[in-house]
Formats: C-alpha cells, sequence, structure tokens
C-alpha cells in the first residue's frame, strides 16, 4: 500500500503516538490505517481520485487528514472526529481520514471498510441517526483496496 506522492505530510509519528489516538477516540484501528499513518502524516495525494461505478461518481481527494502535528488551526484526525461527535453530524463508527474537494468525509470502521459522508446533505425531517444511515455509503471494503484504487482524476471516469 503506497500512494506515488503524498506532499504537505506533517511530521513522522510513532506506533505509540497512533495508539495513543486510538485510546482518546476508543477504537482500534485497522493494521492498514495504522501503516499508513507510520508511512505517511496525512498530506495531498497524487493520485487524488477514486473512481466512478455505477454506485456514485469520483471523488476527489483534497486532503488525508493528519494523525498530529498540523499546523495552528489545521484539522487533525482527532479534531474532525470530535468535532464531528460533539456537534452531533458524525456517527461514533466513522472515523474520518480525508476530505474531499467539497468538504466531505472519506472514513473508515473498526474494520476497515469505507465510506463516503456527505456533508452537504441533511433532511431536517429525519433524526440524527437516520441521516446519518441515510447518507453514508460504503465506497471499498479495505482501506488497502481504496489506497491502490486511487487514479489521476482524467482516469476516474473510464
Amino acid at each position: 500500500m503506497s500512494l506515488a506522492i503524498l506532499t504537505d505530510s506533517g511530521p513522522t509519528v510513532t506506533i505509540e503516538e497512533i495508539h495513543n489516538v486510538e485510546k482518546r477516540l476508543g477504537i482500534i484501528f485497522p493494521d492498514s490505517v495504522r501503516k499508513f499513518f507510520l508511512e505517511n502524516n496525512g498530506g495531498t495525494p497524487v493520485p487524488d481520485t477514486f473512481p466512478e461505478t455505477d454506485e456514485y461518481e469520483p471523488i476527489t481527494i483534497s486532503v488525508f487528514l493528519t494523525l498530529n502535528g498540523s499546523p495552528p488551526g489545521e484539522k487533525t484526525l482527532e479534531t474532525t472526529y470530535k468535532t464531528g461527535i460533539n456537534n452531533g453530524y458524525l456517527p461514533t463508527d466513522l472515523i474520518p481520514f480525508a476530505i474531499d474537494w467539497g468538504g466531505n468525509y472519506l472514513c473508515f470502521n473498526a474494520t476497515g471498510q469505507i465510506y463516503f459522508l456527505p456533508m452537504d446533505c441533511w433532511h431536517k425531517d429525519l433524526t440524527l441517526e437516520d441521516n446519518i444511515t441515510k447518507k453514508r455509503k460504503l465506497i471499498c471494503d479495505t482501506f488497502d483496496r481504496f489506497i491502490n484504487s486511487l487514479v489521476i482524476e482524467e482516469e476516474a471516469y473510464e
């Protein structure tokens, strides 16, 4: 599992730092996610687009969140998760690890499945749980497969 290029990454992360974040969030990251953060602490990916399928359009990633060490005011995985939980728009079982150009989240769960979670569609007549259930979309069954599926945007429509 490796991206061709990941620029603007945060400082190197240790396994102890990953374990500390896991403990604070109350979730054990899949091994592939741990490996990703040990190799790349967030940043801008090239290639950056998850290809379209019959079920959804391509998703172009703006940034992979850092685990820690972001410049002041920048989002980390942990602050993004806690803000989403505290403000009621993120379910506790999904951990955001990347953001697309529309401000939508790409999240992993404890088993490593990848979900697209749009932030721009909310139905005021539904409960929080119903909104989250309605808008979350499973897009890939493993983190490694997601990373290895990224292509440049021009190839995403093929």
